[in-house]
C-alpha cells in the first residue's frame, strides 16, 4: 500500500505523516532562516567596510586637494618674487 492509500483508509496515521512532514517542513524553514541570518551579517559587514573604504577615499581626496593648493601658492610665490626681482 502507498503512502496515500494508508491516509484515506486510516486517519491516525493521516495525522501521524502529516506530522512528519510539517516537521520536516520546519527543519527546513529553520535551515532558510539561519541562513537568511547569515546573509544579512554578511551584508551588513559589507557595508561597513564600504563606508570605512568611502570615507578613506574622501580623507585621501581632500588630501590630495591640500597637496595641489599648496604646490600652486608655492609655484604662484615663486613666480610673484620672480617677477617682483626683474622690476
Amino acid at each position: 500500500m502507498q503512502t496515500s492509500d494508508i491516509e484515506k483508509e486510516n486517519l491516525e496515521s493521516h495525522v501521524e505523516i502529516c506530522a512528519l512532514r510539517y516537521k520536516g517542513l520546519e527543519e527546513r524553514i529553520e535551515k532558510v532562516e539561519l541562513h537568511l541570518s547569515e546573509i544579512s551579517t554578511m551584508l551588513r559587514d559589507l557595508k561597513t567596510d564600504i563606508e570605512d573604504l568611502r570615507e578613506t577615499q574622501n580623507t585621501r581626496w581632500s588630501q590630495a586637494q591640500v597637496a595641489v593648493i599648496g604646490l600652486l601658492m608655492g609655484v604662484v610665490g615663486f613666480l610673484a618674487v620672480s617677477w617682483i626681482q626683474t622690476l
